[in-house]
């Protein structure tokens, strides 16, 4: 049974990261239901096909994670009468979605789950009893055949539907007022619970599924390598459970909802991403619509070795704005009274701007000075520079605010400007507060050449031109980061890591400012390889720790036997 969960798995994580092509809401997804948190379409026929054309087969892939490990002929076994003799049917869309719902105020549910299409439901079931436990007993339902794994687990099917299930639930302690304490509620057994939820699924309305969601169908317009869809509808139902009710607050959160896709192209991956809000949150929105992020506060920053930036621009009025639309403005100013402060204090005394800055990151050996043990000497921990810059808005409200850290020990009031308090120069942070900005480095002395503005940072042009212009952006540089860690430490990923400082480039991103209803997203994932596919790249990757995550397992293996006779009961092999 293991082999047969494990062998979706493998499918399901593959075809997450290597999706396929749709043109409209797939059939399938009648079986979803439309409080989904998240559903991601894919078709590992698709990406067969797609891999083919760059040489690539899954028999291949399948030699190269089995590569050398005679004790995996069982596994692979396995996941090839998966994929070619269970019946089911890849050229269909897969689909994984995630549901989450409270049960009263104790309760909280998770439920994940797979689709895939059957061509043969008499294939599937003697696969599973193939695979199966011999005391594993298919439970035969009105709408479905099912096999139950572990209480909270469900491989169920129909006639042309195949759907693994997970299901979860959380119970949170209660207190006890007689006896003064806190009692943990007992595990209950799932296995109910389990059915009746993948029952539901297989038996809604269409009207109750996801297909009737606005711009779920539409999503699929776009030709796309890969499919994501999220709503904030589907928190609607915790909100409702929730102890304190906020006015409002349902209106704003009801009916939003993002469709992202993804593409492989030569030496990218591109994930874009459009996020349609409601009425009311469009308003309040456009009505406080925040200019574009300040470049000139990365001028200054003094290092060559520039590896992460992010960079955000809004209106604080916003925060008011919401709060007025919630309805709470008083009570909070009402609970920040007694602190000498109002609610537009806090966000009125900076002025909107952010710009973090990390660079030079290494790995590097202890201080021989300062080792304890030869332990700590070989030990290696990572170091980098770190700045954070953001401008002063309203002086008197900002002042207001440093003075009250300063009562709480974060800083320290010089008379002319705030510094790090004791506890923040414990963790190793420089904290700088001026009538201009706040500032926090990981050191004086970058904060220093920092300010002084000698020495100006050194990012490529396009990098530049890409992150400006946007309410939001970013950019990291995997390539440099990589490059730090070292090969040959413990030998169990040195396969992974140095095909990964082979692969990546960097990563850049941005989200714009509300456009009508509708707020544009995007991330760029560059490889260094300009030409090949990335897919293509990638896979090569995925194998490679696939490779190592096996030999890892098989080592850890053969240790525990050899340092655990086979004879030994197993409850103490095993604990």
């Amino acid at each position: 049974m293991n082999r047969i969960i494990n062998g979706l798995a493998i499918l399901g994580i593959i075809t997450l990261v290597l999706s396929s092509c749709s043109s409209k809401a797939p059939k399938e997804a009648r079986l979803i239901p439309k409080n989904a948190v998240a559903v991601a379409s894919v078709n590992i026929f698709a990406l067969k096909e797609k891999l083919e054309k760059n040489g690539i087969t899954i028999d291949t892939l399948l030699d190269k994670i089995f590569e050398k490990d005679s004790s995996g002929k069982v596994d692979r076994k396995a996941i090839e009468e998966l994929r070619t003799e269970a019946g089911i049917n890849w050229k269909k869309d897969c689909h994984f979605f995630t549901v989450n719902k409270n049960e009263g105020i104790n309760n909280t549910v998770t439920v994940v789950a797979g689709i895939a299409g059957l061509s043969n439901n008499a294939k599937f079931e003697a696969y599973i009893k193939k695979y199966s436990k011999p005391e594993t007993k298919i439970i035969k339902e009105k709408n479905f055949d099912a096999i139950i794994v572990e209480g909270n687990k469900i491989v169920a099917w129909d006639k042309e539907y195949l759907m693994l299930m997970f299901y979860q639930e959380v119970s949170k302690p209660t207190w006890d007022s007689t006896n003064m304490r806190f009692t943990i509620p007992n595990k209950t057994d799932l296995t109910a619970k389990t059915i009746s939820t993948a029952n539901s699924f297989f038996t809604q309305k269409e009207e109750e599924s996801i297909i009737g969601v606005k711009g779920f169908g539409e999503m699929f317009k776009t030709k796309a390598d890969g499919y994501l869809f999220t709503s904030t509808s589907s928190y609607l139902n915790a909100l409702s459970g929730a102890p304190i009710q906020i006015p409002k607050l349902e209106e704003l959160a009801k009916d939003n909802y993002s469709a992202s896709t993804l593409s492989f192209d030569a030496g990218k991956i591109n994930i874009t991403s459009t996020t349609y809000t409601n009425p009311v949150l469009t308003g309040l929105l456009k009505k406080y619509a925040g200019p574009t992020v300040n470049l000139s506060l990365l001028e200054n920053y003094p290092s060559q070795n520039i590896q992460g930036i992010f960079l955000a621009s809004f209106n604080p009025e916003i925060f008011g704005g919401l709060l007025q639309q919630l309805e709470v403005e008083g009570l909070v100013n009402s609970f920040l009274e007694r602190s000498g402060i109002s609610s537009k204090d806090l966000y009125g005394s900076l002025k909107g701007d952010i710009a973090v800055i990390f660079s030079d990151f290494a790995i590097q050996a202890n201080d021989p000075m300062q080792r304890s043990t030869e332990k700590t000497l070989l030990a290696k921990k990572p170091v980098a520079n770190m700045l954070m810059n953001m401008p002063v808005g309203n002086k008197e409200s900002f002042k207001k605010l440093m003075l009250k850290a300063t009562e709480l020990g974060y800083v320290k009031n010089t008379g002319k400007f705030f510094t790090s308090g004791e506890l923040l120069q414990a963790i190793g942070l420089y904290v700088m507060g001026t009538d201009e900005h706040l500032i926090i480095a990981s050191d004086s002395l970058l904060y220093n050449a920092y300010t002084k503005g000698s020495t100006k940072i050194q990012i490529a042009n396009d990098v530049k031109t890409h992150l400006g212009g946007k309410a939001v952006s970013f950019y990291v540089n995997m390539e440099s980061i990589l490059k730090s860690f070292p090969v040959g430490n413990d030998g169990n990923y040195d396969k992974s890591l140095s095909t990964a400082k082979a692969i990546f480039k960097d990563i850049r991103g941005y989200t714009n400012n509300i456009k009508d209803n509708a707020i544009e997203s995007s991330i760029e994932w560059r490889l260094q390889n300009e030409k090949q596919n990335s897919l293509v790249t990638l896979v090569s990757l995925f194998t490679n720790i696939a490779v190592d995550m096996r030999a890892v397992a098989k080592r850890e293996k053969e240790f525990e036997e050899k340092m655990i006779p086979a004879g030994v009961p197993g409850v103490i092999r095993t604990n």
